[in-house]
């Protein structure tokens, strides 16, 4: 069973304006958010946030979070570039 109840993926587009995504992690999706996450290369870590069933924040880091996610926030950017 899976920690990660909800991912949500914010990201800001070339025209500046600002896209919001929100999944949340049914039995066996979590391949199909991790790709999600890892569409766009110039998303970076900090705009992605994983939620547990009470909707606190996760840390990708924490070992009860599936490996699909935490392979794909770590292959993110650190920090958010300018556009």
């Amino acid at each position: 069973m899976s920690i990660v109840k909800s991912v949500n993926i914010i990201d800001v587009m070339s025209n500046n304006r600002m896209v919001k995504w929100k999944f949340t992690n049914n039995h066996g999706i979590a391949n199909i958010i991790a790709n999600q996450i890892s569409h766009n290369p110039k998303t970076a870590r900090t705009n992605v946030i994983l939620r547990g069933a009470d909707g606190k924040f996760i840390s990708y880091k924490n070992k009860g979070v599936e490996k699909e996610f935490r392979v794909a926030v770590e292959n993110l950017i650190p920090f958010p570039k300018g556009v």
